[in-house]
């Protein structure tokens, strides 16, 4: 039960540094406590765990542009984010997670700003159909879960800079970023990031009944800090080990996408990358190396994916029915 909300407001814009303050903070969570996390990056585009940001992003683009590329510890898709963003994490034990409680706090913070929000999809809030949030999670010893709000972000950018697989738009039944994407400023004007910041306090305090603190650096782990941070800015965590691969496959889900790269030698996967926006993180993290050294046949492939989504039914039924209507029974 959460009797006090810790609040951590920061003064940072550079987004390696608010991802390794959240890793940070995540190490601190406490039973009875909620870490508020309240952060903004400017002119970023912060991609999922397992994303192909090269897919995902115009790279050449965007960092031609100043852009700061990052990835994060969570699932989810790609966002981009400037100051006219806030972004919130909620960070508590396993024990004391409570989604339907925190997406309460989002929501009553933006309507008692004048706005009438809901629920929308897997993990979105929406006004008239239009998304202004999405949130992704990790859960471990402790439990995050974060998210972006858009205030009045500069929607063009986010169309330049931000690019999607044809058939993602096109299961969602849009066309391009900003027919899918409203700010909160767009239905109330005097609606700013500090108004939202404030009543997301208030909110998370309302919500639990509970004392509010201020937190500041002083409880940062400053060695894990520096790990984290040299993490989040190397070229290897951001963009990975790239490449185009002898096979792709690619398809869209309910729970997110997949995409799945193949290269061959001798009929048998020398080398396998996966994709994903999913939510969870863990089970597409274990598919290429379930699927590397394996012949590229229906069957070998089916089997491993089983083994590695077990207990994951709806991603698992997924994956296996795309391979085999995607890969020849005999891997030819």
């Amino acid at each position: 039960m959460i009797t006090s909300v810790n609040c951590y407001i920061s003064t940072d814009t550079n987004p390696y540094a608010n991802l390794a303050v959240e890793e940070c903070l995540l190490r601190l969570a406490a039973p009875g406590e909620l870490i508020l996390y309240l952060w903004q990056n400017d002119n970023t585009v912060v991609i999922g765990r397992n994303q192909n940001c090269l897919r995902e992003c115009n790279v050449a683009k965007f960092e031609a542009d100043g852009g700061r590329l990052s990835r994060r510890i969570t699932g989810g898709g790609a966002m981009y984010q400037d100051m006219g963003n806030q972004n919130f994490s909620f960070i508590t034990t396993r024990g004391d997670y409570d989604e339907d409680a925190q997406t309460s706090v989002v929501l009553n913070a933006v309507r008692s700003l004048g706005v009438d929000a809901v629920k929308s999809g897997r993990n979105d809030l929406t006004i008239d159909g239009c998304k202004f949030s999405g949130s992704a999670y990790s859960h471990g010893a402790n439990s995050l879960r974060h998210g972006t709000l858009l205030v009045a972000t500069d929607i063009g950018k986010m169309a330049a800079y931000l690019g999607a697989p044809g058939s993602k738009l096109e299961s969602k039944g849009v066309k391009s970023v900003p027919s899918r994407v409203a700010n909160l400023s767009a239905f109330n004007s005097r609606i700013t990031t500090t108004a939202v910041r404030d009543a997301l306090i208030t909110g998370a305090v309302a919500a639990f009944n509970a004392r509010v603190f201020m937190t500041d650096e002083g409880c940062i782990d400053k060695n894990f800090y520096i790990s984290a941070y040299e993490r989040h800015q190397s070229r290897e965590w951001i963009i990975g080990d790239a490449f185009d691969g002898d096979y792709r496959l690619y398809e869209r889900f309910n729970w997110g996408d997949i995409e799945l790269l193949f290269t061959l030698k001798d009929g048998v996967v020398a080398r396998c990358a996966a994709y994903s926006d999913a939510l969870d993180t863990d089970p597409v993290t274990l598919l290429p190396c379930m699927f590397t050294g394996l012949p590229f046949t229906r069957a070998a492939l089916v089997a491993a994916a089983e083994r590695a989504l077990s207990g994951y039914n709806a991603m698992a039924a997924d994956i296996t029915a795309l391979i085999n209507t995607s890969v020849p029974d005999n891997g030819e």
